[in-house]
């Protein structure tokens, strides 16, 4: 389904997934600059669509950054390709935990656009 509204009037390209696919997923940080390390950390899924998703970490990051994405421990039945892809961080909701200046604080809302849509995205009972 292309073209759904989202509850605050934003137009989605793909037809999300809130609550029948939630996953864990490990999120590989690519480094802003070659001096910067990258790291890893690990969330679990709120709402995914062939797009993006939406999430929480438990680690800080930083709006804007390109990240590495691996989809972990999938419901049964439900059929997502590839379960590794990339995207980068376009907006979040901080969370209750205090962040340093230009950090997204761990444990909050995070969306993540993916850099070409999800080859295939079947969850059963949603047709």
């Amino acid at each position: 389904m292309t073209g759904e509204r989202s509850g605050n009037g934003e137009k989605r390209e793909h037809q999300r997934f809130p609550k029948k696919l939630s996953v864990e997923v490990h999120v590989f940080i690519l480094p802003a600059t070659p001096a910067d390390p990258g790291y890893e950390a690990k969330g679990r899924t709120i709402d995914i669509g062939r797009g993006g998703v939406l999430l929480r970490l438990d680690k800080e990051v930083r709006d804007g950054l390109k990240v590495r994405l691996r989809f972990w421990d999938m419901p049964a039945g439900v059929r997502l390709w590839p379960m590794m892809i990339s995207g980068k961080i376009l907006r979040m909701a901080q969370g209750e935990l205090p962040s340093k200046e230009g950090s997204i604080g761990v444990g909050s809302l995070l969306a993540i656009e993916f850099t070409e849509p999800l080859t295939e995205l079947d969850v059963p009972g949603t047709a």
